[in-house]
């Protein structure tokens, strides 16, 4: 069923509906369609017609594949999809009739100007005798495919003129191919205009283009029936210009245009120039160095004592070498008691087999860290983000561990909501006597109890929220918008939501701090986000737990490639088997 929201499919035995997005993975494009029209091709393949574009949707895989080489139908509303039976497709859309051919991979447009009576099309049927049937609110078209020429020979695509608006005025540059084209100075401003020599029907011959310094690799760029572009704050350097397009039939050529543009700088700026500057420079130095070594040669008193300050140096630099080193043991030392206070990895296993826990440090010590607990029938997890990192996280999350370890199994408190209350009141009571100090040292806290006889989850958080997998889709649950521990005026008026959450077998739960989607990367060094975050879980869910860890860590560090990691990362991930 096509839906204002995507595509919906109905098992009439389980009674159960499933949702899926149409979107392209190469596109990334996931904003919401409407799904207008649906067209079976063979068994397991439906193409579908949305309000961006038309796609394929691959029911084994459940995968959507749009068709990338064509874009601009893409950006279209298509309203009406037929597959003849040459298994070539028909799309209609509110701009014209597309026909896209198999064999060749190449498009065909139509539209009143070959003598259709209909720009939008909205219905469309293919009979056994090769007919074709199109509607739209002007009325029926009937097309009988054997009468359709089709060209696929791509048409050369030439450069027609170029024009200079460097000086503020329009001025023609002098061009035959293929000549280089040499420009002066920099932050040039040129038009360049150029034809697909196919005149059948000129006005659908569409284009794209790259541009590029020499060296690098290419990015085209889609620009649809504009048959020029203009390029501007052109730099010294070498450039490469390609242009290609499609004939009426969108049959791109494959070879297109090229012309290759230099930017010479002017002489203060050129070859003969830099060497003027480089003899210049040098006797510069020269004379430089003679006053110098003039100047060292009548205080030698000074030199003395540069020595005797060198010396002084290097002492001081062995020292700080030792007390660094003395340093960095004593926080190696450090690491192992942390390590030994936080809980062993089996005992999260042997109380769900499917499970697992991330856990990358950004320096030897952690503010981040983990803990589990099991209380009569209920078993206690949480993820804390003690707010900062090294020396001072660890000495918050030691104080936070014993925290969770006397409320709970000291004081018997079993709700999250009540724990974490009672957490922010001893936190508070611990620093209140500290003279002249604003406490600004908390934790983020995500903590859940899981009751295996009754099935439920209780989930209490102080800015960290909790995920929620069922049935391919995740849920967030969000925690309250205050830490422990941050609000020394208020912390009194704040008391933490318990969530109640009825569990099903199959259920995924996760419990993180914010180090991995804060963690700065990718290509343009940006923030993981959530969003992405959320996105990643969904694609692996349905893997192991170790799998899923594996493939988590991975995937962190190739976004962060070279840089640094910013914060402690944690992510504790649980499969509910009852």
């Amino acid at each position: 069923m096509g839906t204002e929201t995507g595509l919906v499919s109905y098992n009439p035995v389980s009674g159960n509906f499933y949702k899926y997005t149409p979107y392209d993975k190469i596109l990334m494009n996931t904003e919401t369609k409407k799904v207008f029209t649906l067209s079976a091709e063979i068994q397991n393949i439906l193409w579908l017609g949305t309000s961006g574009g038309i796609f394929s949707f691959d029911m084994k895989s459940t995968e959507f594949t749009a068709l990338r080489d064509y874009p601009e139908i893409m950006d279209l509303s298509v309203r009406a999809i037929e597959i003849d039976r040459l298994r070539n497709i028909w799309i209609g859309t509110e701009k014209g009739l597309y026909y896209y051919l198999r064999n060749t991979g190449s498009m065909m447009f139509f539209d009143p100007s070959n003598g259709f009576i209909n720009y939008a099309y909205t219905a469309a049927h293919a009979d056994a005798r090769g007919n074709v049937y199109v509607g739209g609110e002007h009325g029926l078209s009937i097309i009988n495919t054997a009468t359709i020429e089709s060209r696929t020979y791509d048409n050369r695509v030439v450069i027609t003129s170029m024009s200079d608006f460097s000086s503020g005025s329009e001025k023609n540059i002098r061009y035959s191919p293929p000549d280089t084209v040499y420009l002066r100075g920099n932050r040039n401003t040129i038009r360049i205009d150029f034809a697909v020599l196919d005149l059948s029907r000129p006005q659908h011959n569409r284009f794209r283009y790259s541009f590029e310094k020499a060296g690098k690799s290419e990015e085209w760029y889609h620009i649809g029936l504009q048959n020029h572009v203009i390029l501007d704050n052109l730099t010294r350097g070498i450039h490469i210009f390609k242009v290609t397009g499609t004939n009426a039939n969108m049959v791109w050529n494959p070879n297109g245009a090229t012309l290759v543009l230099i930017v010479k700088p002017f002489f203060l700026r050129s070859q003969a120039a830099m060497v003027f500057y480089g003899l210049a420079a040098l006797l510069l130095l020269f004379a430089l160095f003679r006053y110098l070594a003039y100047k060292l040669f009548n205080i030698s008193e000074h030199n003395k004592e540069k020595e005797m300050i060198a010396r002084q140096i290097m002492e001081q630099k062995e020292e700080l070498a030792i007390k660094n080193k003395s340093i960095t043991d004593s926080i190696n030392y450090a690491k192992r008691i942390q390590t030994a206070i936080l809980p062993p990895y089996k005992l999260l296993t042997s109380i769900f087999p499917s499970s697992f826990i991330l856990y990358m440090p950004k320096d030897i010590v952690s503010g981040d860290f983990y803990w589990i607990n099991k209380l009569n029938e209920k078993i206690f997890v949480a993820a804390v983000d003690c707010t900062g990192h090294g020396v001072p996280g660890a000495f918050m999350s030691i104080i936070g561990f014993e925290l969770f370890r006397k409320i709970t199994s000291i004081e018997g408190l079993s709700r999250p909501s009540d724990i974490l209350n009672r957490l922010n009141e001893d936190f508070h009571e611990i620093f209140k006597d500290v003279d002249n100090v604003v406490l600004r040292d908390g934790m983020d806290v995500a903590l859940c109890s899981i009751d295996k006889n009754d099935k439920i989850l209780e989930f209490a958080g102080a800015l960290n929220p909790l995920y929620l997998i069922r049935d391919k889709k995740i849920t967030e649950v969000k925690g309250d918008r205050f830490s422990i521990g941050l609000d020394e005026i208020n912390f009194k008026d704040q008391t933490f939501k318990n969530h109640l959450i009825p569990l099903q077998d199959g259920d995924i739960i996760y419990l993180f701090s914010d180090g991995f989607a804060d963690q700065f990367g990718g290509p343009d060094g940006k923030k993981y986000k959530y969003r992405r975050f959320k996105h990643l879980l969904l694609n692996l869910h349905q893997l192991s737990m170790e799998k899923q860890r594996e493939i988590l860590e991975k995937n962190v560090l190739d976004w962060r490639g070279e840089q640094e990691q910013v914060d402690d990362i944690l992510i504790v991930g649980i499969k509910i088997d009852f």
